[in-house]
């Protein structure tokens, strides 16, 4: 491999992800076992930043690196962030550079982001030493071998997906390396937020996920039902988003599957609800919004909310911490390069 840089600085940034349903049974373990699945997600229009630079000679380290922390390194071995060593791991990545990572939304909270990271990371160190962009089909492939098999983690597969490809997408995952995706308009659930029918209220607690998921795949067999009534949600609003005559009939679909993804999500793990999730959840349902589901693994991070009736006041004057929606139509990409 030429030591010789195409680009001496890459920005690119990828979408962090809200996930509307069909979460969990996006394990490898459970959908190349069970005819597939199907995962409904919309790209949020908050990012992970990634700027990858030429490091100086004058500098002693080889790698330096800036996230949360700060790493000098000179080996891959040594980096301590997991997702940067995978991703040098995986790219066999040698030439100096400094890495400085930025996130509109704090980490571990439910939105997918180290698979964002990952996906943004790839684009940005593929431009930057080889000169090209990679397909979204292979972002996608990337990520999940740096997270799965590199890394080792015990995940699914779906948060990379809005992160490389962007917009309201349903996929159908039948095994890892056969994912399809179809495309859909964002305008009826744009509509929801603009009337303040859904929203993401922040728990205050980021979490590990890990122990989380851990669980969760481990619990695959016995927890077989739940998964196929998840997977049978997504699949009905796959069917809705792509045939909707209304933004109402999509939020009257979507109030029922959120309810019926967070009875069997408590089920799947120990830890899916905080203490913290729980009284947050007890209050909304005390306020009479319809439908409530933590995002992600749970155990802290966002919950997602929906009612037929405009509630965002209400919960602004009960001094919840409120996120409206903004949705992303683009997935990961480079924004400027020299």
């Amino acid at each position: 491999m030429s030591k010789k840089t195409h680009k001496d600085f890459v920005y690119a940034r990828a979408p962090l992800r809200l996930s509307l349903a069909g979460g969990g049974t996006d394990f490898p373990e459970y959908f190349e076992n069970h005819d597939g699945t199907v995962i409904c997600s919309v790209a949020l229009d908050f990012y992970v930043h990634v700027n990858v630079r030429k490091l100086s000679e004058l500098y002693d380290e080889k790698y330096r690196l800036e996230y949360y922390d700060v790493e000098h390194c000179d080996n891959v071995s040594e980096i301590k962030n997991d997702i940067i060593r995978g991703v040098f791991t995986l790219l066999s990545w040698d030439i100096p550079v400094h890495v400085s990572v930025v996130s509109d939304i704090p980490s571990s909270s439910g939105l997918g982001s180290s698979s964002t990271f990952a996906v943004a990371l790839i684009l940005a160190l593929k431009r930057f030493r080889d000169g090209i962009t990679p397909s979204s089909a292979e972002l996608v492939t990337m990520a999940i071998e740096v997270e799965l098999d590199i890394l080792g983690r015990s995940m699914g597969v779906q948060d990379c997906l809005p992160a490389a490809y962007g917009g309201l997408r349903v996929f159908q995952l039948k095994s890892r390396s056969d994912i399809e995706n179809e495309p859909v308009p964002l305008a009826k659930l744009e509509k929801l937020t603009n009337e303040n029918c859904m929203a993401m209220i922040w728990t205050g607690g980021q979490r590990n996920s890990a122990t989380v998921l851990h669980e969760q795949r481990d619990r695959i067999p016995e927890c077989n039902k739940s998964y196929t009534l998840i997977k049978q949600g997504a699949m009905r609003l796959r069917i809705e988003m792509l045939n909707s005559s209304s933004a109402d009939s999509l939020l009257t679909c979507l109030i029922d599957v959120i309810n019926i993804s967070q009875r069997e999500k408590k089920k799947l793990s120990s830890k899916v609800i905080s203490e913290t999730s729980a009284d947050l959840m007890a209050q909304l349902k005390s306020m009479d919004i319809e439908a409530q589901r933590v995002i992600g693994a749970g155990n802290g991070g966002f919950i997602l909310a929906a009612s037929r009736k405009p509630f965002i006041s209400r919960l602004v004057e009960q001094n919840f911490q409120v996120l409206l929606p903004k949705f992303s139509h683009s997935g990961a990409e480079v924004r400027f390069e020299e």
